[in-house]
């Protein structure tokens, strides 16, 4: 959407070198290019909804023509030797030539004085300093596109302070239109050099060296839902985050509370944030050093700071899909200035390869993985499978060795590397983000990555074969040797619709926006212990923390450091682990089943030894709904509701409902549902439904009582037939007589279908019978009966 810009509203025909944000919106990309106008957009139309936006102004593209004009000749030679040449150093010496041409060209006189007054005027706006610190940025008028982003292609320069220093850093940026990389990038896409022009943006500098900033986008980049924003923050300048410098903290917001203005984190991850970026004043540069050991340990930004900055990119988001009268999700740079506490956007664009999410069809992977061992795991930067052979590269140097269909695999990618990105057949980091460099590019480039590998250029060697999958949800995986694999294309619409109502058992929340595409009727086993097993820690360990011996109080209070109270920790992770799934799927249900981690399993957790019993055969111990109710273990469930309480409240993702594990009676029941009313969640109030599993022969034979107590059930094949059967699940001697359809198990279902039925009839009220045990998974016997 570019429009020939008004020269009288403008003031143009007076001064065609500076444009001020007051002046400037979306309309005038031709003459500010795509970074400036949004951000002329913004600071007109937004900070009166509360976003905030530095100030400052462009410098246009008829200034970087007319400083161009008499380096045109020369310059075009140089392209044309740079276009037919084969090596990638012979062309960054050929583009090195170029640079060199317009940093040693002087500016017009009327460019320089315009310069000068906007440098000055802005710093009278911001204080009166005479050298306030600004933000140098590159501007192309092609940048920010439908098909390509221009990710990283031209130069930057932060905390320039000074007019000498500010002219300077203008000049750089307009020659970086010129690097190798940016020159092959335009080639590839069919532009000529010559025909785009470069405005420079000089922004307000936002003082986040002390502070964080990072990126925020306002659909999830990876499964392009456009229910979720995602947000990557990191210590020090934004720019660490960008070019995928470190592994940053991630926070998941679902949409829908974001409008309706309540918490909406669902999900944060917790990054290393290894370095950070910072500018040194005594030498004019930026520096990286090391990130200390406390900032590592905890996140970057509150519950608080994320809600506002997912607030601000809906506001973005729905300005934008306004203006270009179509739904436009944002890539968003933010930043936390150190000296007043404010946080700012400074940079929006609409995000490139970022096509609405679809239910019309869905990429289907399968990846044999006989033969093949799991080496490594990382973030999902672009989904797909490849295999290939390791080539590592550290430097610039080396990219002419890299050859065609080789596998990537480095400490970061940098915008130089193009040349081994289009060339690769998939990309392996060991640092970055979902929103780096390395991801935006291979996305739309269409190639697997995987970002953020720790340790990864230590366990590969050149020539190794490996295969990288990254279509399991955000996390993917690295393995050593080739796997053979498919894809297809399945159109959702063409699948036949079932009779009975098929859910999916889920606990991964890295993988629910994926499996939420999927035509399903929700989540109808979501297992509590997973979420407990991944935050490690003994809840009863975090409730008697004043009682641990000080090695264990040591390891806890290190990842819990954040907290005064060290249960709040185990309630937030336990919530957000909930949430994520649980908002993927909205409306759909997910049965939420309550905790049944065994005694054995329980004491593995940091703190579980001492506080579990030793039991010789813990599937048949204190396990389920006998452990929620019995005092030495009663505050560590409370949490658990706490939790669950939260999620259907505060994040009112009323969509999650509750099931009773392995109740040994309805005396138990009735005692677990009085516990959670007390919790405040109360069988009925706010839709809650609460299930049993059936899983006992007891809770077969009295199915008709339970029905009084419960919404229904949820059939345990795996336990049930372990009890029918009398075969232990975990004994090795008698497995073979471990079989879900044997007659007597199936002659239990039926009595519990029976008496269900029953209870139908005579009352009138439906309940829910499901089956979320392994036998239909494993036996399509079983799912046919």
């Amino acid at each position: 959407m570019v429009h020939s810009p008004d020269q009288t509203r403008l003031g143009l025909e007076t001064n065609p070198y500076t444009l001020t944000f007051e002046r400037i919106g979306l309309n005038d990309t031709e003459l500010v290019g795509g970074k400036g106008a949004s951000l002329g957009e913004m600071y007109n139309n937004l900070t009166r909804l509360g976003v905030s936006v530095p100030g400052g102004f462009v410098v246009t593209a008829a200034a970087y023509r007319e400083f161009l004009a008499p380096l045109k000749p020369a310059i075009r030679t140089l392209l044309t030797r740079h276009q037919r040449s084969k090596l990638a150093s012979e062309k960054h010496r050929i583009a090195e030539q170029i640079r060199i041409l317009i940093l040693n060209q002087e500016f017009p006189a009327l460019l320089k004085t315009a310069l000068s007054d906007c440098y000055e005027a802005l710093c009278k706006e911001y204080g009166g300093e005479s050298n306030l610190s600004v933000a140098v940025r590159s501007s192309s008028i092609f940048e920010d596109g439908e098909a390509a982003s221009f990710a990283g292609q031209h130069d930057s320069y932060l905390h320039q302070r000074g007019i000498l220093i500010v002219s300077q850093a203008v000049r750089k940026c307009f020659a970086s239109m010129f690097t190798s990389r940016a020159i092959s990038y335009r080639d590839n896409l069919g532009l000529d050099s010559l025909a785009d022009a470069l405005p420079v943006v000089i922004q307000k500098m936002v003082y986040s060296d002390n502070a964080y900033s990072g990126v925020l986008k306002t659909q999830e980049p990876v499964s392009l839902n456009p229910n979720f924003l995602r947000i990557e923050s990191s210590f020090g300048l934004g720019e660490a985050v960008v070019q995928g410098l470190v592994n940053p903290d991630v926070y998941q917001l679902f949409k829908p509370n974001v409008r309706k203005k309540i918490r909406a984190v669902v999900s944060r991850s917790l990054g290393q944030k290894q370095l950070l970026l910072v500018h040194n004043s005594t030498t004019a540069t930026l520096e990286q050093h090391s990130t200390s050991r406390y900032n590592r340990a905890r996140f970057t930004l509150s519950f608080a700071e994320a809600n506002e900055l997912g607030r601000w990119g809906v506001k973005i988001e729905d300005h934008y899909s306004k203006v270009y009268g179509d739904y436009t999700p944002m890539d968003i740079e933010w930043a936390k200035d150190e000296p007043t506490g404010k946080l700012f956007v400074v940079q929006a664009r609409p995000m490139t390869v970022a096509a609405a999410l679809t239910t019309s069809s869905l990429k289907q992977y399968k990846l044999d993985t006989q033969g093949l061992v799991e080496i490594a795991a990382g973030v999902v930067g672009s989904p797909g499978i490849c295999t290939g052979k390791v080539k590592i590269l550290r430097s610039l140097k080396e990219i002419d060795d890299f050859k065609e269909g080789e596998i990537l695999v480095t400490e970061s990618t940098a915008p130089d590397w193009m040349a081994a990105l289009e060339r690769c057949a998939g990309v392996i980091t060991e640092q970055g983000g979902a929103t780096c460099h390395a991801s935006i590019v291979t996305r739309e480039l269409k190639k697997p990555s995987l970002v953020g590998v720790k340790h990864i250029l230590s366990t590969l060697v050149d020539g190794q074969e490996i295969t990288i999958d990254t279509t399991k949800g955000s996390t993917g995986y690295v393995y050593a040797g080739c796997g053979a694999f498919a894809s297809r294309e399945v159109e959702l619409p063409e699948l036949p619709q079932t009779k009975t109502a098929i859910l999916l058992n889920t606990a991964k929340p890295t993988e629910a926006m994926s499996l939420a595409r999927l035509p399903v009727g929700g989540v109808g086993l979501l297992r509590a212990e997973f979420i407990i097993n991944k935050i490690n820690i003994h809840p009863m360990a975090l409730v008697n923390y004043d009682r641990l011996d000080q090695a264990t109080t040591d390891l806890i209070s290190h990842r819990t450091s954040t907290y005064n109270k060290k249960t709040d920790f185990f309630v937030d992770e336990f919530a957000l682990g909930i949430a994520e799934i649980a908002a993927a799927f909205y409306p759909r249900p997910v049965i939420v089943r309550l905790s049944d981690l065994k005694s054995n399993e329980y004491s593995r957790l940091l703190g579980g030894q001492g506080l579990e019993p030793n039991e010789e055969n813990p599937m048949l111990g204190w396990r389920g709904a006998a452990r929620y109710i019995d005092p030495d273990y009663r505050e560590a469930f409370n949490l658990e509701c706490v939790a669950l309480r939260r999620v259907r409240e505060s994040l009112e993702l009323t969509n999650v409902h509750l099931m009773v594990p392995f109740c040994r009676s309805v005396d138990e029941g009735r005692a677990v549902l009085e516990l959670l009313a007390k919790n405040g969640l109360v069988r009925g109030q706010n839709s809650l439904k609460v299930y049993v599993m059936a899983e006992l022969p007891n809770n077969i034979f009295l199915a008709e009582k339970y029905c009084e107590l419960f919404d229904g059930f949820s059939i345990g094949s795996n336990d049930l037939t372990q009890l029918v059967l009398g075969v232990d699940r975990d004994g090795g001697k008698l497995a073979g007589r471990f079989d879900e359809t044997d007659p007597s198990v199936l002659a239990a279902l039926d009595l519990l279908f029976a008496k269900v039925r029953a209870y139908t009839k005579r009352t009138g009220q439906a309940r829910y019978v499901g089956i979320c045990g392994q036998g239909p998974s494993n036996n399509p016997a079983l799912v046919r009966w």
